[in-house]
């Protein structure tokens, strides 16, 4: 029975350290590398300054004397033995209360502050003393002190023996113990190094966030919709012909016109050329769950939020609001987030080219007069650009019209809200959505957080149907470029989909092959239908319902 126990036990634990996400650990390493090197170079630097201002310099003064046995019998042998004899009791002769007073007495000390030595040089009749002390000078006056009056207590310790002195005291030049700043600042900096880094790995194993897809399926509690890709920004084949010399010195204008050229290409959705195919791909495969989501609850209006900011939740909104419409489904993408709006950024619109929501509540001005249309699809738009309370808007009634008509006149409507954690707005959206889908960035939120957002629009009428892994990766390399990657800012601008290499996509475990051929397939079939079919067959294998 206690074999059993053992045995479970040690299985236990294999289990446990099968689920620490390695990757995950060490990306997290790469992408806080400034903060480990500024502990390193703290560390360096404290030890630096402690090892000057504690250290204490040490120098040694020596003499050698010749050992000699008194008598007609002395020969070589009784020589050594007396060295040896003499060598031994030396140090208590230098030790002894009698030798310090006279030494002391002799230079005026009241203690005397060195240690003092005495040994034998090899298989000689030679021996050393040596003074060792903090200062050059006194160590030699010291010995000098000794040397004078050894006499006194030798005869009454070692009375057959003749010294005589070979080798004079010297002050000495140079400490013992040199200070090697170099090595001090070496040393410390690798020390510093590996902690740093352990210290980064230990709270990121204790961070308990959703690290990878298998994280998501067992902590979170709504259904995985689907998972996208890391994309960088601007990263692509013509980067490597644009940053050749020859190609940097190039004329004002034309640096504007590929400025501009650069902006277009750094776009975001889907419908850019320049983004990868894992990264559309990705995207597509998501929102085409989504869409199968809402039709089997025959919902319209879907409301997409975060727990925090930087999610990238509203890159997802304005990637859903298009992949439907290239379904030719008519669809309103609507920028619920009054705080900080952005989606008109995402889509590259000059603010002067906006309607402001604010100047058309004051003009009164008739709904159509707030809609765009994206590039002739059927994509329609409704952006803000300016900041404004959402309570001014339900007291005008200006949100239930615009939903209303959203409602009526599209197939469906998604509106992009506020991250939950930082104001209240999303919760009152909620009310008037039919469903909701939350935004997860890789190893950012709490699980605890996102489940506690989960609950409370569970509680609204725009129910959670799931989940969207977002900004996934699965390499070192890319969770490096990860660092670099960036959203929309809050309080401090908008930036967008600045991200790393994308890591290859993890498909569900459930999956079967043939539901796998059916999705590598979806670009010469229907998406929207592919997908249902997959989502039909799979959806309570993985044990999660709607």
């Amino acid at each position: 029975m206690s074999h059993r126990m053992d045995y479970l036990e040690k299985q236990k634990d294999t289990d446990q350290l099968s689920k620490i996400d390695l990757t995950s650990l060490f990306r997290d390493v790469l992408r806080q590398w400034w903060v480990v090197l500024i502990f390193a170079l703290s560390v360096s630097f404290t030890a630096d300054l402690w090892s000057y201002y504690s250290y204490q310099p040490l120098y040694t003064t020596k003499t050698t004397f010749i050992v000699t046995s008194k008598g007609l019998n002395a020969n070589i042998y009784n020589n050594l033995e007396t060295t040896n004899k003499l060598a031994k009791r030396f140090s208590e002769i230098l030790n002894s209360r009698v030798l310090k007073y006279r030494v002391t007495k002799d230079l005026g000390l009241d203690t005397m502050d060195v240690e003092t030595s005495a040994q034998v040089v090899g298989e000689t009749n030679m021996m050393e003393l040596r003074v060792t002390g903090k200062s050059s000078a006194m160590s030699y006056k010291v010995l000098q002190s000794v040397m004078d009056n050894y006499d006194y207590v030798a005869d009454y310790i070692i009375d057959d023996a003749i010294l005589e002195t070979i080798e004079l005291p010297k002050l000495a030049a140079v400490p013992d113990n040199p200070r090697n700043e170099k090595m001090i600042l070496l040393k410390s900096f690798l020390l510093g190094l590996a902690v740093g880094a352990g210290l980064v790995l230990f709270l990121s194993y204790m961070r308990d966030t959703v690290k990878n897809e298998q994280d998501f399926r067992t902590k979170i509690d709504t259904k995985l919709l689907g998972s996208v890709f890391h994309e960088k920004k601007g990263h692509n084949v013509f980067s490597l012909f644009q940053s050749r010399p020859e190609n940097r010195v190039l004329k004002s204008n034309r640096n504007k016109e590929k400025k501009k050229k650069s902006r277009k290409q750094e776009s975001m959705l889907i419908d850019n050329p320049m983004r990868s195919f894992a990264f559309v791909e990705s995207n597509k495969m998501t929102d085409a769950r989504i869409l199968s989501r809402l039709e089997k609850r025959k919902a319209k209006v879907v409301l997409i939020t975060s727990v925090m900011e930087n999610e990238g939740k509203s890159t997802v909104a304005a990637n859903l609001a298009l992949s439907m419409a290239m379904e030719h489904k008519n669809v309103m993408l609507i920028d619920c987030d009054f705080r900080k709006p952005s989606l008109y950024k995402i889509f590259q619109i000059p603010e002067e080219d906006q309607v402001h929501l604010r100047t058309a509540l004051a003009e009164d001005g008739s709904m159509t007069s707030l809609i765009g249309r994206w590039k002739e699809s059927s994509l329609y738009t409704l952006f803000n650009t300016d900041a404004m309370a959402l309570e001014t808007l339900l007291e005008n009634g200006l949100i239930k019209q615009l939903f209303d008509f959203a409602r009526e006149k599209m197939d469906y409507v998604v509106i992009d809200s506020a991250p939950m954690a930082l104001i209240s707005d999303t919760e009152e959206l909620a009310q008037m959505a039919d469903a909701s889908v939350i935004i997860l960035r890789q190893d950012m939120v709490l699980a605890k957080d996102i489940n506690d957002a989960i609950d409370i629009l569970n509680k609204t009428h725009g129910r959670v149907i799931g989940g969207v892994f977002n900004d996934v990766e699965d390499s070192l390399i890319s969770g490096y470029a990860y660092g670099k990657s960036y959203y929309s800012g809050y309080g401090g601008g908008y930036r967008y989909g600045r991200y790393g290499r994308y890591g290859r996509y993890a498909e569900d475990e459930n999956r079967n092959k043939a539901d796998a051929h059916e999705n590598s397939e979806i670009e010469k079939t229907s998406l929207s239908q592919a997908v249902a079919d997959s989502e039909d067959s799979n959806d309570y294998k993985e044990g999660g319902g709607d």
